[in-house]
């Protein structure tokens, strides 16, 4: 049955957007984060030491939305909080679930998952490289914009970002299948076309993922080097990243009429407001602030700024920091980076033991704290199905230790 709910969960990452008008093909993400609820609360002696971690943090969280909602009275209603807690926290959630209902299997069945998921998979990357090529030459409506004299590569995305996400999934289904099944030419083809698919969207971002997956590759596939990260690797992997990225940082947050400048801006207003709590749960730069639209948006005049409108909200919720500053305050920024830590240990110990393993992980690390800067990375769909096939690349040694009863090294 996972097998083929893994099947299902690479079709709807890839296609789900286009399938709205399917019943519950938009709430796929939510029940999955309901479901991965009931299993952490069910299983809970299983789990493991920064598992659990993770889900007393998103209690904590939930107590500090719970204090802002009822404390300053912009939503109350429990439903659309309830709704907004479970958007905030499922993609943490959902990760615990899948560790240990993905990760804890035997080789053999991931090895023959893999191969389902590298037929869907490949097809999708090898469909929208043919495309990606023909855009440079003919619009055929696969472009967002034109940059640098050239079209920006989006496929059948609302824009270049949305296929730029698919990619990050496509990428970690190569390396677990290097990993479990074999490295093959094809393979390495594969690659080099999402890559090659990647840079024709011409962002920025998109640029600087690809050299950092190409140096993550070097070092740690061909050269066998263990990294490990320090305080100066940071600030320098940071440093180089602005200095790529400082044209569009620039354009998106320098300008205070731009969407995300006008977010930070409120966020860091309402948390100063609202000291040390925040607002509460739907009330700021969320989907649920949207779509129950927030009576703290009417108060910052947002109800009267393009794309902030109730009628067209499509810049009201392009945020994840500023969302966090806006909802929950100082302590909810503490809370979050606790989150995202024990995410990152989680991750890190899923990728020791294999060269593909650790590359991967570390480049998904890396590539997903950075994009939450400028989106809603921590609060999307799609990253509810990235991290749902995260524990694929578990190392079958840590699985072993697991089966004797060690929960506290997973």
């Amino acid at each position: 049955m996972m097998r083929w709910i893994c099947v299902f969960m690479l079709l709807w990452f890839f296609f789900g957007g286009a399938l709205n008008f399917v019943p519950l093909m938009s709430s796929v993400d939510e029940i999955l984060g309901v479901l991965s609820y009931a299993y952490v609360f069910l299983y809970w002696r299983k789990l493991s030491l920064y598992e659990k971690r993770i889900v007393k943090l998103c209690c904590i969280l939930l107590i500090l939305g719970l204090v802002g909602n009822f404390l300053h009275g912009y939503l109350t209603a429990l439903f659309p909080i309830g709704l907004d807690f479970l958007q905030c926290t499922k993609v943490f959630i959902v990760f615990i679930a899948a560790n240990h209902l993905l990760g804890n299997w035997p080789e053999q069945k991931k090895k023959s998952v893999l191969k389902k998921l590298l037929a869907i998979a490949g097809v999708y990357i090898s469909i929208a490289f043919f495309c990606a090529i023909v855009s440079l030459f003919v619009n055929i409506g696969m472009s967002a914009d034109v940059r640098m004299g050239f079209r920006c590569f989006k496929f059948y995305y609302g824009n270049a970002g949305g296929f730029a996400n698919s990619l990050y999934l496509v990428l970690l289904i190569f390396m677990a299948y290097s990993r479990f099944v074999k490295k093959t030419q094809l393979m390495k083809f594969l690659i080099f076309m999402a890559l090659v698919s990647w840079a024709l969207t011409f962002r920025s971002r998109g640029f600087l993922f690809i050299l950092m997956f190409l140096l993550f590759y070097y070092l740690i596939v061909v050269r066998k080097k263990e990294l490990k990260i320090k305080v100066w690797s940071v600030v320098l992997l940071v440093s180089f990243s602005l200095y790529v990225t400082a044209d569009q940082f620039d354009v998106y947050f320098n300008n205070e009429n731009m969407p995300r400048a006008i977010l930070l801006k409120g966020g860091v207003d309402t948390m100063c407001r609202f000291f040390p709590i925040g607002a509460g749960f739907g009330t700021y730069g969320t989907d649920v602030a949207v779509k129950y639209y927030s009576n703290l948006y009417r108060e910052l005049h947002f109800d009267e700024r393009w794309g902030f409108a109730p009628d067209n909200p499509k810049f009201a919720l392009d945020s994840y920091w500023p969302a966090i500053f806006g909802q929950f305050g100082v302590i909810g920024v503490f809370v979050f980076v606790g989150l995202l830590f024990c995410w990152f240990k989680l991750v890190r110990k899923i990728g020791k033991g294999n060269v593909y393993s650790s590359q991967a992980s570390l480049f998904i690390i890396v590539t997903q704290i950075f994009s939450s800067i400028a989106t809603s990375t921590f609060f999307s769909p799609l990253t509810v199905g990235l991290v749902f096939f995260i524990p694929l690349l578990k190392n079958i040694d840590i699985q072993r230790k697991n089966e004797l009863g060690d929960p506290q090294n997973v």
